[in-house]
Protein backbone atom coordinates (compact mmCIF):
# COMPACT_ATOMS: atom_id res chain seq x y z
CA UNK A 1 0.00 0.00 0.00
CA UNK A 2 1.15 3.89 -0.98
CA UNK A 3 2.07 5.52 2.38
CA UNK A 4 1.52 8.67 0.94
CA UNK A 5 -0.98 11.20 1.35
CA UNK A 6 -4.41 11.42 -0.48
CA UNK A 7 -4.52 14.75 -2.05
CA UNK A 8 -7.24 17.16 -1.44
CA UNK A 9 -10.67 16.84 -4.16
CA UNK A 10 -9.64 20.80 -5.21
CA UNK A 11 -6.11 19.64 -6.20
CA UNK A 12 -7.34 16.29 -7.67
CA UNK A 13 -9.77 17.55 -10.25
CA UNK A 14 -7.04 19.97 -11.47
CA UNK A 15 -4.27 17.56 -11.46
CA UNK A 16 -6.38 14.48 -12.87
CA UNK A 17 -6.55 16.82 -16.05
CA UNK A 18 -3.56 18.34 -16.52
CA UNK A 19 -1.73 15.23 -15.56
CA UNK A 20 -4.09 13.02 -17.79
CA UNK A 21 -3.27 15.30 -20.61
CA UNK A 22 0.85 15.52 -19.94
CA UNK A 23 0.43 11.34 -20.13
CA UNK A 24 -1.77 11.42 -23.33
CA UNK A 25 1.56 12.68 -24.94
CA UNK A 26 3.12 9.99 -24.15
CA UNK A 27 0.47 7.66 -25.59
CA UNK A 28 0.62 5.26 -28.11
CA UNK A 29 -2.81 3.67 -28.53
CA UNK A 30 -2.87 0.08 -30.11
CA UNK A 31 -3.64 0.57 -33.46
CA UNK A 32 -6.32 -2.21 -33.64
CA UNK A 33 -7.72 0.09 -30.88
CA UNK A 34 -7.75 3.42 -33.16
CA UNK A 35 -11.14 3.46 -33.85
CA UNK A 36 -12.36 2.03 -30.58
CA UNK A 37 -13.83 5.32 -27.84
CA UNK A 38 -11.81 3.22 -25.36
CA UNK A 39 -11.67 5.52 -21.78
CA UNK A 40 -10.10 4.12 -18.73
CA UNK A 41 -9.45 5.48 -15.21
CA UNK A 42 -6.31 4.24 -13.09
CA UNK A 43 -5.49 5.86 -9.77
CA UNK A 44 -1.68 6.83 -9.49
CA UNK A 45 0.87 6.92 -6.94
CA UNK A 46 3.28 9.77 -6.92
CA UNK A 47 6.33 10.12 -4.84
CA UNK A 48 7.10 13.80 -3.44
CA UNK A 49 8.99 13.92 -7.05
CA UNK A 50 6.14 12.99 -9.16
CA UNK A 51 7.82 9.71 -10.49
CA UNK A 52 5.31 7.23 -10.42
CA UNK A 53 5.56 4.77 -7.85
CA UNK A 54 2.58 2.33 -7.95
CA UNK A 55 -0.92 2.37 -10.71
CA UNK A 56 -4.09 0.58 -10.20
CA UNK A 57 -6.90 0.48 -12.94
CA UNK A 58 -9.96 1.48 -11.31
CA UNK A 59 -12.23 1.23 -14.75
CA UNK A 60 -12.22 0.75 -18.36
CA UNK A 61 -14.63 0.54 -21.17
CA UNK A 62 -15.62 -1.35 -23.33
CA UNK A 63 -14.98 -3.98 -21.01
CA UNK A 64 -13.52 -7.24 -22.62
CA UNK A 65 -9.73 -9.34 -22.69
CA UNK A 66 -9.08 -7.50 -26.21
CA UNK A 67 -8.83 -4.05 -24.64
CA UNK A 68 -5.92 -4.94 -21.68
CA UNK A 69 -3.42 -3.98 -24.62
CA UNK A 70 -4.85 -0.68 -24.26
CA UNK A 71 -5.08 -0.35 -20.45
CA UNK A 72 -1.21 -1.34 -20.43
CA UNK A 73 -0.33 1.09 -23.24
CA UNK A 74 -2.25 3.99 -21.67
CA UNK A 75 -0.82 2.53 -17.98
CA UNK A 76 3.21 2.82 -19.86
CA UNK A 77 2.42 6.08 -20.84
CA UNK A 78 1.47 7.50 -17.59
CA UNK A 79 4.81 6.12 -16.26
CA UNK A 80 6.67 7.65 -19.45
CA UNK A 81 5.42 10.81 -19.08
CA UNK A 82 6.82 11.20 -15.45
CA UNK A 83 7.47 13.28 -13.22
CA UNK A 84 4.66 15.04 -12.78
CA UNK A 85 4.40 18.31 -10.66
CA UNK A 86 3.27 17.14 -7.21
CA UNK A 87 4.58 18.88 -3.85
CA UNK A 88 4.30 15.83 -2.21
CA UNK A 89 3.75 12.18 -2.48
CA UNK A 90 0.17 11.73 -3.60
CA UNK A 91 -2.65 9.60 -5.09
CA UNK A 92 -4.03 11.36 -8.23
CA UNK A 93 -6.92 9.75 -10.46
CA UNK A 94 -6.07 9.65 -14.21
CA UNK A 95 -8.62 9.44 -17.20
CA UNK A 96 -7.55 8.04 -20.32
CA UNK A 97 -9.60 8.69 -23.26
CA UNK A 98 -8.71 7.69 -26.82
CA UNK A 99 -10.50 10.57 -28.45
CA UNK A 100 -8.22 12.93 -26.96
CA UNK A 101 -5.37 11.35 -29.00
CA UNK A 102 -6.77 12.49 -32.65
CA UNK A 103 -8.36 15.94 -31.51
CA UNK A 104 -6.86 18.80 -33.35
CA UNK A 105 -5.13 19.33 -36.55
CA UNK A 106 -2.77 16.78 -37.86
CA UNK A 107 1.22 17.79 -39.25
CA UNK A 108 1.25 16.21 -43.10
CA UNK A 109 5.03 16.04 -43.85
CA UNK A 110 4.41 15.92 -47.16
CA UNK A 111 3.28 19.72 -47.13
CA UNK A 112 5.98 22.48 -47.43
CA UNK A 113 6.85 23.91 -44.41
CA UNK A 114 5.45 27.49 -43.66
CA UNK A 115 7.98 30.00 -43.49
Amino acid sequence: MFAGALICAQYASAAQSDFSEQAARCWNLPSTLAEVAFVAEFDVALDGSGIVQDIAVISFSPSGEEFKKAILSASHAIELCAPYDVEEPSVVRFRMESASLFEGATIDPFEPLDR
